[in-house]
């Protein structure tokens, strides 16, 4: 995030897959190996995991936690604090398409 400028971000889930937008640019990432679990019993060549999208099937936030912005309650209390503003939030009911992610984000867009 740069610093002074406001922007947009924007996450969605579509039963299968999250995935991040900034000012309305999904910037999809390969998979990456997980340092360090290369040689594991039926795991020869290691694990990895998902970059945006990130791989979620079995869902999210289905053990009745609370829904958080700007932290996330952990086991001893809240962390990973958000530093800056929040100028809005829209939470919807479903996933919304690339093209309605970058109308919504038009306005944050810096103009060169």
């Amino acid at each position: 995030m740069p610093a002074n400028e406001w922007c947009c971000v924007a996450f969605t889930y579509d039963g299968t897959h999250i995935r991040s937008y900034f000012n309305g640019a999904f910037e999809a990432r390969t998979p990456e190996q997980i340092e360090h679990t290369k040689g594991f019993d039926g795991y020869p060549d290691g694990l990895t995991h998902s970059k945006n999208p990130y791989y979620f099937p079995e869902g999210i936030g289905s053990n009745g936690s609370d829904f958080t912005v700007g932290a996330v309650l952990l086991k001893a209390g809240m962390g990973n604090f958000f530093k800056g503003q929040i100028g809005g939030l829209a939470i919807f009911d479903r996933a919304l398409s690339d093209t309605e992610l970058k109308e919504l984000s038009a306005p944050f867009i810096p103009k060169n």
